[in-house]
């Protein structure tokens, strides 16, 4: 029977024994009677089988090794502290009867024992060197797991979650106890970052962060492979679209932000109807986020159209065979700008035989040997040529001509993300390519990239601050980070819970698939004859960034603001964070610490803001610019005015809505349908789940005009195919879609005898009003006239 099970085990033929027909990574092996069950997604066998018996509560997933206990409900770790090898594609039954053994031992752990704040489970150590905190693996998630490493070894990123968090966080929602569903991810993070930074864990269960992503992009769902790189723009969009601030385009230019580092926007409606330009940003955007542009010029007419794309991390291949005059031509190219970088990155590693797989190398046509980044990045950005089936629809012309199309850098990211494509599926197979790319550790040039016209093209060196590497083939394999603390300038590599120090030589030696540079600082310039006295300013002469960053807080934290004999402005902390870990912060945005009207918010604002001395703040101004000055903090009264009519307005709706619903019509009348998005958007701005965040505050609105366009064809009569009812409408009664027309307004009428978009369209004859009151009611609601006596229906 032995023999037999581990046949079916290293063939992957095992079946459940209730004849469930799961695949092979649902089934749950028990450690005790080796019974094989379908999991909790499927029939729940498994889980039947430990309640028959309390002695039989371990199980054992064969697709990704990890064990689990029913009777605690939480993965066992080994006695040995040792991660289970869940990337493994093949089984191998030595390791599993080598788990049956160690299951029965009285040593064996649960991961949840310890956890912090009840959020993700740990393994406790003594203090040490902040940052090195390994990241569980929860089932195939290396992939997440290197990632959120090299987010954690961001400063300003890292830094931001961590001390700034005040700027973004929600408290809990009170009506279900659970963390608000717009800050879900962001919230997670901060919370895990805080752990991984406290210095007092071997490692960490990521949990709530994988639930999150999970939830928002049910692509990762389940223990299969995923890619890094795919994940992390996954992570940083969703960041993005939760922590992101709609900045009027006034208050951007009286802070002299450049607009191409802002998502540009619609006008936005407001309540009273009147519409204004937004821009938005996020720390993500300030991070990560930098400008494409991408030229393409017509052969036949010789115009060029220009577009600018954003983007979180530049995607380059590895230069082919066929690829090198290409590369060779726009060197040449740089070389006749005076845009030359040293891309000699010699070492022994090009010193070494590459034997047979140099020969199968050269054979696909990339090549066996290394290659260096700058080829990569040369290739990029290298005159493609579009012609036969990939000619180019010339917008001058109106017709597929054959073109010339290249990229450029418009604008540079705080931190460049560099991915280098090692996958490709242009064969029936797919390939990996394995070939070794060099890259400088200190002084990445990008000058040679950049377009002339990009505005921080004086600030165009990086270093290296983490890399991710993939080990395997196309099927599978393990994602590691290598990561270089910034608090003690050292490279450590962590693989899932494991950290270890390694040496820049080590790091060097690594297949990089993903490359995180920051951008270094200006040289400082040298000093003048007369140096001037330490400690006398900020913007002293020849006075680098670290010890302009060192004087800063150590002036703000021997300041005391609420002394007569020295007043005080007030900084944002979203700036400070900037000015403390990039290399260019930009103007000073005071803008999160006004309501809309440009009003300094007085309430809650002393987490989102730190006093400066005058003198601190002169030389800040007059260093990088921007503002406005903040001195007083006060109470809008336009904004006070404005949040008691929308409380006022939100119990008001709820209350005629409780008096006219009802959950069947009466006889004769019929059921009038609304579109479920819409109804949800509506139940959002009542509950305070839904909301908008704009210059760093929350602000609920209301969902506009009733949309039933998405229930019917162009011709405005036709139901759409394939519609369901609860999931794509709802219906209401007569009286709720007066309610809801005489205040929302919008359309089209979809009137049914029964509840379905199928049946039988019937005309608007129902002459039925609401209460006089009530109307009365709804028109002070419309004016913005409520009062506490209208929220009492009686």
């Amino acid at each position: 029977h032995a023999d037999s099970f581990q046949r079916k085990l290293q063939c992957k033929t095992l079946s459940c024994a209730s004849r469930c027909k799961v695949p092979f990574s649902s089934l749950w092996i028990c450690l005790s009677c080796s019974y094989v069950g379908c999991g909790r997604n499927d029939n729940q066998h498994a889980l039947h089988h430990s309640t028959q018996s309390s002695k039989h509560p371990l199980f054992f997933n064969p697709h990704t090794c990890m064990i689990w206990c029913y009777a605690c409900d939480a993965e066992v770790h080994d006695g040995n502290d040792a991660d289970s090898l869940l990337d493994q594609s093949a089984v191998d039954p030595r390791r599993v009867r080598n788990l049956f053994q160690e299951a029965a031992k009285p040593n064996a752990k649960h991961l949840h024992d310890g956890a912090v704040a009840g959020t993700v489970a740990t393994r406790s150590r003594q203090p040490s060197l902040k940052g090195l905190t390994g990241l569980q693996n929860l089932g195939n998630t290396c992939y997440l797991n290197s990632a959120l490493q090299c987010l954690s070894n961001c400063p300003p990123l890292q830094r931001y979650f961590r001390t700034c968090h005040t700027l973004f966080l929600r408290p809990l929602d009170v009506t279900d106890n659970k963390v608000s569903v717009t800050y879900r991810l962001a919230h997670h993070l901060h919370e895990l970052l805080v752990s991984m930074w406290s210095g007092g864990h071997s490692y960490i269960a990521p949990q709530n962060v994988v639930r999150a992503v999970f939830d928002l992009n049910p692509t990762f769902r389940g223990y299969g492979q995923q890619d890094s790189q795919e994940f992390l723009r996954c992570l940083l969009d969703n960041l993005h679209e939760e922590l992101r601030q709609e900045v009027p385009a006034t208050y951007a230019d009286f802070c002299n932000l450049h607009t191409s580092s802002l998502h540009n926007a619609d006008a936005m409606q407001t309540d009273k109807g009147d519409s204004y330009k937004t821009v938005f940003r996020s720390i993500i955007s300030e991070t990560f986020e930098g400008l494409l542009r991408s030229e393409v010029k017509c052969l036949a007419c010789g115009k060029t159209s220009v577009t600018d794309d954003r983007y979180y991390d530049l995607s380059v291949s590895i230069p082919r065979k066929r690829d090198r005059a290409k590369v060779t031509a726009t060197k040449d190219k740089a070389v006749a700008n005076g845009q030359t970088v040293d891309d000699n990155l010699a070492d022994d590693r090009k010193e070494k035989s590459w034997g047979w797989f140099s020969g199968i190398g050269k054979l696909f046509g990339f090549g066996g040997g290394p290659t260096g980044l700058y080829d990569c990045l040369y290739n990029f950005c290298s005159t493609e040529e579009l012609t036969g089936s990939d000619r180019y629809q010339c917008e001058f012309c109106k017709t597929r001509n054959d073109c010339h199309k290249n990229f450029s850098i418009l604008r540079l990211p705080e931190v460049l993300c560099i991915h280098i494509k090692r996958f490709r599926y242009d064969s029936y197979f797919g390939q990996k390519i394995s070939s070794t790319v060099t890259f400088p550790m200190e002084d990445l040039e990008m000058r040679p990239f950049v377009h002339p016209q990009c505005p921080s093209a004086e600030l165009t060196q990086y270093e290296l601050i983490g890399l991710i590497r993939h080990i395997g083939g196309l099927g599978g394999g393990h994602y590691i980070a290598y990561c270089k603390n910034y608090k003690s300038n050292r490279w450590f590599e962590f693989d899932d819970s494991h950290v270890t120090e390694v040496s820049e030589r080590d790091v060097l030696g690594q297949e990089a698939y993903v490359l995180w540079y920051r951008r270094k600082p200006p040289h400082p310039p040298p000093p003048p004859a007369a140096q001037q006295p330490p400690g006398e300013g900020l913007n002293g002469p020849a006075v680098d960034l670290q010890t302009e960053r060192r004087q800063l807080k150590r002036r703000i934290q021997n300041f005391l603001p609420r002394l007569p004999d020295k007043p005080a402005f007030y900084l944002s902390k979203a700036w400070l964070n900037r000015f403390l870990t990039v290399a260019a912060p930009g103007p000073i945005s005071n803008y999160e610490l006004l309501c809309e009207h440009g009003v300094p918010v007085g309430s809650n604002s002393e987490t989102k803001l730190v006093a400066l001395p005058a003198d601190v703040w002169a030389q800040l101004v007059d260093k990088f610019g921007g503002g406005p000055a903040v001195q007083i903090l006060s109470d809008c009264q336009a904004c006070a005015k404005f949040n008691q009519q929308r409380n006022l307005r939100r119990n008001v709706e709820k209350n005629l809505i409780q008096k006219y619903d009802s959950l069947t019509t009466e006889p004769g009348k019929h059921w009038y349908l609304v579109e479920s998005g819409w109804l949800r958007d509506w139940k959002n701005f009542l509950w305070d789940s839904g909301s908008v965040s704009i210059r760093g505050k929350e602000r609920w609105v209301p969902p506009g005009p009733i949309n039933n366009h998405k229930l019917l064809d162009k011709d405005g009569v036709t139901p759409k195919l394939g519609l369901k009812k609860a999931h794509h409408y709802r219906g209401v009664n007569v009286r709720v879609w007066k309610l809801f027309y005489r205040i929302y307004g919008g359309g089209p009428l979809v009137c049914r005898p029964q509840l379905d978009l199928y049946s039988e369209s019937i005309p608007d004859a129902e002459p039925i009003n609401l209460d006089s009151e009530d109307e009365e009611r709804i028109q002070r609601l419309l004016s913005g006239l409520l009062v506490e006596s209208d929220v009492n229906l009686g």
